[in-house]
């Protein structure tokens, strides 16, 4: 019983100490390149450029570069790297993949933030999970992710 206390107060601390940064973005998406290898398998590299806005008042545009692998409509492999530039020209980078097995116009999938500027320095290493959505060329995004207290108080001072 009291390894169990013990332990359910670590996961209750780890809990409370982290926040959540919530981002909706949405834009177009421009194919660069298709190879078709088969009727039913084929490689493709995108962009899709647009905006976003966040929980905490910022907003900003956003781009992202895409290649993808698709086996009969199936992701068969999906990596991203993104760039989220905010009103105040502060960026970070998210990198991220998708799940093998999603539908290729639609899916979640991990991301984590790997290179944030100065003014975000703490947002580094937080661990993300996002849904994306296509209707045809425009995309929707949603990303969620956990960032600890120094994260939440640098998002904060951005809108000031």
């Amino acid at each position: 019983m009291k390894y169990l206390l013990i332990i359910f107060s670590l996961l209750h601390t780890s809990i409370i100490s982290c926040e959540d940064f919530l981002i909706d973005n949405n834009g177009k998406r421009t194919i660069v390149t298709e190879h078709n290898y088969t009727n039913n398998s084929s490689f493709r590299a995108f962009k899709v450029e647009g905006s976003f806005t966040d929980n905490f008042g910022n907003y900003g545009n956003w781009n992202a570069f895409v290649t993808t692998y698709i086996t009969d409509g199936k992701i068969t492999k999906l990596d991203f790297s993104n760039k989220f530039s905010f009103q105040n020209k502060s960026k970070f980078y998210l990198q991220g993949f998708r799940q093998e097995g999603t539908d290729e116009g639609a899916g979640v999938g991990r991301a984590i933030i790997v290179h944030p500027d100065k003014t975000l320095k703490s947002l580094k290493n937080s661990k993300c999970v996002y849904s994306v959505k296509f209707l045809e060329d425009t995309f929707f995004g949603k990303t969620k992710c956990k960032i600890n207290k120094e994260g939440l108080q640098e998002l904060q001072k951005l809108s000031e």
